[in-house]
């Protein structure tokens, strides 16, 4: 640590600098080929990659945290960093506050920003020149913080009525969510017992979790011809979905999240596993229409072909880093490859449902890259787009939290906690952000869920999480700010059946 009461923060932010820009996205691997059931109809999977997850949580939470972990450990004062005011305002929070030159802090911090995380700098009007630096006392050290929480994390899990457990940088504590009350005692006595300051922890009722599909028969159906909700070609994220049994039984009413590939080819779509007919695992005589059966059979979309499941962290859980399916697109169904459906208006917190309608003069979000690990920060806002509520809009508010789903027997390790509105219905929403101004936007993740009680917040699992347990997908085909990067059918005029 360089020694000099000005020059000390100076160190903070040009580490901080150095850090970030580092970070490399870490994919998965491609292993052995593998055949799928050939009976479905319009099927091809013979270029269908059979990509294991990987089972080491602690190696992957690293990973999602590497750029705060390496922070930390050169700069012990570092307490945790945010973004508020819609990203008008980065926050940089340390134990030890002294006097500086914030003009150069400032200056070195936005140039910094505009280089090497664009997708902080354009979530503002005005861009980087208009963003404000801060700097905040922090009570306990991101070092210290991380150390406790992993001391008392499982313990804490365990505990009846637990929902899930992060590390609130904004808060600068552990952040524990608990359906009730009830817990709290519980909750009070690991703490005490593992030895961990009381002003270190928050802890929430969050109500339980519940995952936003919709089970019953009716799709609710809107009379206009232009909505989430109606037969749509070619097939663009934020669309109705219906799955149904081998029996024609319909099992649950969701959304069509985004389209994919592989290196080796092929054309996939996902959606949540919940949405499917068995979570975390692959039921190949189920069938997938869009918007419904009863559109006929060119409505038919495909089965579903990978869904893995673990178990490896706690005794009679299931154990992922998305809640995320694969599924495989029958030959004479056209697809937009990147393209989100834009409906007319969004709606941000607080204000509930944003419009259904697709824009006709702008129909499309066109997904132009992916979100890497550092592009996560708590106060970033972003987008999802879903058959229920629309486009609606919110803050990241938690970055990596582990959800325990009690009831339904699974973990979800570093999922991403928001303030965007929606409802039954929504899940398999794609979620985004717009980095560089509308329509491109960054991928960041598939919205799954909520707590009913509580601030009501939403859940979506990140896009490198859905990538380590389904392999490397390719979501889009196009260069930021330019043509298409292959030949593929992208981005072609909307047009109805």
């Amino acid at each position: 640590m360089i020694k000099g009461k000005e020059n000390t923060l100076i160190h903070v932010i040009t580490v901080l600098v150095l850090i970030f820009s580092s970070l490399l996205f870490v994919g998965c691997n491609d292993f052995n080929l593998s055949s799928k059931d050939e009976t479905q109809p319009q099927i091809n999977s013979d270029h269908l990659e059979n990509l294991e997850p990987n089972t080491n949580s602690t190696s992957f939470i690293q990973q999602a945290n590497k750029h705060f972990i390496q922070l930390a450990e050169e700069i012990p004062e570092f307490g945790g960093i945010y973004l508020k005011d819609k990203g008008a305002t980065i926050v940089v929070k340390l134990t030890q506050m002294e006097k500086v030159n914030k003009q150069d802090i400032k200056q070195n911090v936005k140039y910094y920003l505009s280089r090497e995380v664009p997708v902080i700098a354009g979530s503002i009007q005005g861009g980087v020149d208009a963003m404000d630096i801060s700097l905040e006392k922090a009570t306990y050290r991101y070092s210290q913080l991380r150390e406790w929480k992993n001391t008392i994390n499982d313990p804490v899990l365990k505990t009846e009525g637990v929902t899930f457990t992060s590390l609130s940088q904004k808060d600068n504590k552990i952040h524990v969510g608990i359906k009730n009350v009830n817990s709290k005692n519980e909750i009070s006595t690991i703490i005490e017992n593992y030895k961990v300051p009381t002003g270190a922890v928050k802890v929430s009722v969050t109500g339980p979790i519940r995952a936003d599909v919709r089970s019953n028969t009716t799709s609710n159906r809107q009379i206009q011809t232009t909505t989430l909700r109606d037969m749509y070609r070619p097939l663009v994220g934020g669309l109705q979905i219906e799955g149904y049994d081998g029996l024609g039984n319909i099992f649950s009413l969701c959304t069509y999240g985004f389209n994919a590939t592989r290196r080796s080819g092929g054309r996939y779509w996902l959606t949540n596993s919940h949405c499917t007919g068995g979570m975390f695992s692959v039921n190949p005589s189920d069938e997938y229409y869009q918007p419904g059966i009863n559109d006929g059979t060119g409505a038919y979309i495909g089965v579903e072909i990978q869904d893995p499941g673990w178990a490896e962290c706690l005794p009679s859980y299931t154990c992922r880093y998305s809640d995320a399916a694969l599924l495989e697109l029958p030959e004479n169904q056209s697809w937009d490859f990147g393209g989100i459906a834009r409906t007319e208006y969004s709606a941000g917190p607080g204000e509930g449902a944003g419009s259904l309608v697709i824009d006709a003069n702008n129909p499309r979000f066109i997904i132009v890259d992916e979100a890497e690990e550092a592009d996560y920060f708590e106060g970033l806002w972003l987008s999802k787009v879903g058959r229920t509520t629309g486009w609606t809009t919110g803050e990241i508010t938690e970055t990596c939290a582990t959800i325990n789903n009690s009831d339904d027997g699974y973990l979800l390790f570093c999922q991403v906690l928001t303030t965007y509105y929606s409802e039954g219905g929504d899940s398999g929403s794609p979620v985004h952000a717009s980095p560089y101004g509308w329509p491109d936007v960054d991928l960041y993740g598939i919205h799954w869920g909520s707590f009913i009680g509580g601030d009501q917040e939403r859940i979506f699992s990140r896009i490198t999480g859905v990538q380590e347990d389904l392999g490397v997908l390719r979501t889009h085909g196009r260069i930021r700010g330019g043509s298409n990067s292959d030949g593929a059918q992208n981005h072609v005029t909307m047009q109805n059946n």
